[in-house]
């Protein structure tokens, strides 16, 4: 079995050497020149794009502080709407027992006992007025419901 030749080393030609030295230096040195100028290039194109991101965030940062924002007012606002409306059904339910109980425990007794002298002659009085008084009454009576399940009745 024979073994592969190892190459030559080339000849030493200083001149030649030295030529070829030289051209490779100055083709590297080109490349390395259009290196630098593209490298400046995408520095610089980077440097833009990295500044309008820092804008992009600055911006999306406000927006995220201003919706917080927004989000706590109105979840502050609708529980202040929820506790002024509870407090206005409770108000309603006051006054309404209240009305009832006024209906109940004062109007009823007294057209009871205003109704009771209907029938009896009042000095000085005109019936038509009378009967249009005593009519009103007796409506305002059956609004109230003063005759029903009641210790009074109209008689």
């Amino acid at each position: 079995m024979t073994s592969p030749e190892k190459p030559k080393p080339p000849e030493k030609d200083d001149a030649s050497n030295h030529a070829t030295r030289s051209r490779n230096t100055e083709l590297l040195a080109a490349k390395a020149d259009q290196l630098i100028v593209a490298m400046g290039e995408v520095a610089e194109a980077s440097g833009v794009e990295v500044s309008a991101l820092r804008d992009r965030q600055r911006r999306q940062r406000w927006l995220i502080w201003a919706l917080s924002a927004s989000v706590f007012l109105v979840v502050l606002l609708t529980a202040a709407i929820a506790v002024t409306g509870i407090g206005v059904i409770r108000n309603s339910d006051r006054l309404e027992n209240n009305q009832r109980r006024v209906g109940q425990e004062v109007l009823c007794p007294f057209f009871a006992a205003t109704l009771a002298t209907e029938n009896n002659p009042h000095e000085n009085s005109n019936p038509k007025e009378m009967a249009a008084i005593f009519k009103s009454i007796r409506h305002s009576w059956d609004v109230l419901g003063c005759g029903i399940d009641q210790d009074w009745s109209r008689k």
